[in-house]
């Protein structure tokens, strides 16, 4: 089991953006053991409670995964990232149309993703 944790905050959104056009990604996983796993959960609570009291990021914006889900937190699996990202490129797409603007592409290679140990 990988013995460290990951959060990534992927925030997307133009330049003169609004509030209510910014999603973002919190993922937060592979803790190694119930003594990080509680830390990285009030780190992961911490931190959405944030960006929707001082940030104003609408919760339907905010895409959060983590080592073990619950309500409004899906399970950080390879999959889940996958679909996510698939979900949030669309609605990204969707909000450009109707804003005339571009969504850039970000192709990586698929080797980045990690296969379960």
């Amino acid at each position: 089991m990988i013995q460290t944790s990951l959060m990534l905050l992927l925030s997307l959104a133009a330049t003169s953006a609004s509030a209510g056009e910014r999603y973002a990604l919190v993922i937060t996983g592979a803790s190694g053991g119930d003594q990080y796993a509680r830390k990285y959960d009030t780190w992961r609570v911490t931190f959405v409670e944030m960006l929707q009291r001082k940030f104003m990021y609408q919760r339907d914006h905010l895409l959060v995964l983590a080592e073990v889900g619950s309500e409004g937190v899906q399970k950080a699996t390879r999959e889940n990232v996958v679909r996510v990202l698939g979900d949030l490129r669309r609605r990204l797409a969707k909000a450009a149309t109707a804003h005339r603007s571009t969504v850039p592409v970000v192709k990586t290679p698929s080797s980045i993703w990690l296969d379960p140990i």
